[in-house]
């Protein structure tokens, strides 16, 4: 399992302390799309495994409208299962959202048809990839999600995996005309009948709207991180998992999506814009 090597602070200007949105005991707080009969909560568990569905936070935090916050949750995927976290999107009756990111939560599902997934777990899914599975499956891990101006950044087991400043004006994808950094609320994902998947410990720290945007990936602390050159080398091929340190990477055999060893740590291209890698503040 991936595991921390470094303790990361926590941000100094937290507008309050982190809040439960899921009591353990029922879905109150949260609504579902189509097919509700896919969630369930047993055990201080909220599970999900059924045809499509989506879970979205409307609870009293915030209004479910948020920001700039942290996200946190535990999560045990089973084999084949594909799932994820949104945020800053909206209810909408069926369908995949339109609006906000995904965190994928996917350790070993290969895709459907003639489609093949290679996005794995902690992606900022079609922005920022991750290509190798970090964590494993019928193994709880935890996802940390993070955003502050226009910066957001997701952590599996305590560990930077992306780090995403969004440019001004924002580039998209085609059919992605709402996967911005704006606001909104929270959604879980179940993807699929046999995509079984749990979660616990789900919070949320709300942060102040008026946090400043980053510029270019350089910016003095977010998160109560400050930037250091060592570890940004790692960070300047595009889609490039942000893991530290560059053992790390070395140990995963990291490889591209076409099946061939990355061999770029020696001779990486220049900086892309929006890319930065974090590390404590002493």
């Amino acid at each position: 399992m991936l595991t921390a090597t470094l303790s990361f602070p926590l941000i100094s200007r937290a507008a309050t302390d982190w809040i439960p949105l899921f009591d353990g005991r029922s879905l109150a707080g949260w609504r579902a799309n189509e097919n509700a009969a896919s969630w369930r909560v047993a055990g201080g568990l909220l599970t999900a495994d059924g045809p499509r569905s989506h879970l979205f936070y409307a609870g009293p935090v915030r209004a479910a409208n948020f920001k700039n916050f942290e996200f946190r949750a535990d999560v045990l995927s089973r084999p084949g299962c594909n799932s994820g976290i949104y945020f800053h999107t909206k209810y909408q009756p069926s369908g995949f959202p339109a609006g906000g990111f995904e965190v994928q939560i996917n350790n070993s599902y290969v895709g459907e048809g003639g489609y093949r997934e290679h996005k794995k777990t902690g992606s900022l899914y079609g922005v920022r990839d991750v290509y190798k599975a970090l964590v494993k499956d019928d193994t709880w891990f935890n996802l940390h999600i993070g955003v502050q101006g226009n910066r957001a950044q997701v952590r599996l087991n305590d560990v930077l995996l992306v780090d995403y400043v969004q440019p001004d004006p924002p580039v998209t994808a085609p059919h992605g005309e709402g996967r911005v950094i704006d606001r909104g609320t929270f959604a879980l994902q179940c993807h699929n009948k046999g995509s079984h998947v749990s979660f616990k410990n789900i919070f949320v720290r709300p942060l102040p709207d008026d946090m400043p945007d980053s510029g270019n990936g350089r910016v003095a602390q977010p998160f109560g991180f400050a930037l250091t050159d060592p570890y940004e080398r790692l960070t300047r091929i595009r889609l490039f998992p942000k893991v530290t340190p560059r053992k790390a990477l070395r140990r995963t055999g990291m490889r591209d999506p076409r099946g061939r060893k990355r061999k770029a740590l020696k001779q990486l291209p220049k900086s892309t814009p929006g890319h930065a890698t974090l590390t404590p503040t002493p």
